[in-house]
């Protein structure tokens, strides 16, 4: 598979069309948060005039693979764009290979939380030094446990941060009672803290109303009707909502309390979510979260915690106000025209697009 031979890598002039092909993990998976961001960030190249297209087999077989192969070599593309992991990719290597098989002129990737793959599947990252041009990370931190020290790849590297899969919608009536929780209902993600606030709640005879919402994949079914089984009666399950209504009850809610074990990042597309609807977060925090974060987010490393946190945001407006202002405009950093345009620049940069600045 790396004897096949790449496109032509000529140089495209300023009129030419870039065309993308945004490489996810599988056909047949409905919701993954991956797969997702690859598809907003289609649309958001499309508002830039580039051709960006998401593209998965159904299964990462070799044969599977093979026939899409053939398909996107016909398609022509300027930049092939991995999107790793995806749900859909499991152990196969053909992801990290992809870069070798002639799709595209160039070959980028993109690392979701490589950190936290088993140690395995993180090893196996490596081998995109030698099928891409570039590997972009979305946070410094992910940077640096990827490379270490000096870096000494074929690949450049890259941090791009992440946007929101959940849109912008308009500022609404915040509620006093509404605390919500967003994001893949799965263990380690701090669900079971969210449900102990809910649990404190009630035993307080608080009138918060707490909202779960999120999508479960079928392996972690069992996972949600267990939760369900033990969570208290004020608890609200909404779940496989679409994005746009996720994004209308972020904007109308008190606030989000969202208890990471490892700590609010950039990496987390649901506190991301928070921020550009205006939502007051309540997280942990821990070093390894960015002094800008640290500086919006409200800490709580208990329900405990939290529940003070929710008082003090019902009882004070103005608070929650002065909260709301400071999570959208540090949203404003993680824009999808502000991500196109990152990502725009990279692609002509790998295939060598000449712009009028190019002797400036």
């Amino acid at each position: 598979m790396a004897d096949l031979p790449r496109h032509p890598g000529s140089m495209l002039t300023q009129e030419t069309s870039l065309k993308v092909c945004l490489l996810a993990g599988s056909s047949q998976v409905r919701h993954c948060g991956v797969k997702d961001y690859a598809q907003r960030l289609a649309e958001a190249l499309a508002e830039r005039g580039i051709e960006a297209e998401v593209h998965a087999p159904p299964d990462w077989s070799l044969l599977s693979f093979l026939k899409l192969r053939n398909r996107l070599r016909a398609g022509c593309f300027d930049v092939l764009h991995v999107q790793y992991p995806s749900i859909g990719f499991r152990y196969s290597l053909l992801p990290h290979l992809a870069g070798l098989t002639g799709i595209a002129k160039a070959t980028c990737v993109t690392l979701h939380e490589c950190s936290r793959l088993p140690r395995l599947q993180r090893f196996s990252t490596h081998l995109f030094s030698f099928s891409t041009e570039a590997i972009l990370f979305t946070t410094e931190e992910e940077r640096k446990s990827f490379a270490g020290g000096a870096w000494n790849g074929r690949s450049s590297l890259q941090v791009v941060p992440i946007a929101s899969n959940v849109p912008e919608a308009p500022p609404g009536c915040p509620s006093e009672r509404i605390v919500l929780y967003f994001g893949q209902i799965r263990p380690d993600k701090g669900i079971e803290a969210f449900l102990e606030l809910a649990r404190l709640s009630a035993q307080d005879g608080a009138s918060f109303e707490f909202h779960m919402i999120g999508a479960c994949l079928p392996r972690h079914e069992d996972y949600l009707q267990q939760l369900r089984r033990y969570a208290p009666n004020n608890i609200h399950w909404i779940i496989g909502a679409e994005l746009t209504e996720v994004a209308l009850r972020m904007s109308s809610a008190l606030a989000a309390y969202l208890p990471f074990p490892d700590g609010a990042t950039y990496r987390r597309g649901s506190i991301i979510a928070a921020l550009i609807n205006g939502l007051p977060v309540i997280s942990t925090s821990f070093p390894v979260t960015p002094d800008s974060l640290a500086r919006v987010v409200l800490r709580a490393d208990t329900p405990e915690q939290a529940f003070a946190h929710l008082r003090l945001l019902q009882d004070s407006p103005e608070r929650r106000q002065e909260v709301s202002a400071a999570s959208r405009l540090l949203g404003l950093q993680f824009s999808w025209g502000q991500v196109a345009e990152t990502h725009d620049l990279l692609y002509k940069r790998l295939v060598g697009w000449k712009t009028r600045y190019s002797n400036v």
